[in-house]
């Protein structure tokens, strides 16, 4: 298994290793061929809450992300069937198995829809 991360701070260095993460290829660019943990963020960083995650440390992870430059943070609690949504300058939101994901300005066509993605647990 392949690790990833990213350099959310310098001098100490923290590096941070989302479940997933979005990078598209006009940022990937600008790290193809480096060495090291990329110090270009993602665009998007996702958290999928495992049982002993507790959502203070959570939210500071995802303010921790988008103080790095990461745009949005997307903590997936499958338990709850919710997805919590961060973003730069705009309050958490949480979308419930009734609504879908969606994030136009950054990938353009995507929607999630969350009732069908949370079946897949069942």
């Amino acid at each position: 298994m392949a690790e990833s991360g990213v350099q959310t701070e310098s001098d100490p260095d923290t590096v941070r290793g989302p479940d997933a993460s979005y990078m598209s290829a006009e940022r990937y660019r600008k790290i193809a061929g480096t060495n090291g943990f990329p110090t270009i963020m993602p665009e998007i960083c996702i958290e999928v809450v495992s049982p002993s995650d507790r959502w203070p440390l959570l939210r500071a992870k995802a303010v921790e992300y988008l103080t790095a430059g990461v745009q949005q943070v997307w903590i997936v609690d499958g338990e709850q069937r919710k997805v919590h949504v961060f973003a730069e300058g705009r309050e958490e939101e949480v979308l419930e198995e009734g609504d879908a994901l969606e994030t136009e300005n950054l990938l353009p066509g995507f929607r999630l829809d969350l009732k069908a993605y949370f079946s897949l647990l069942d």
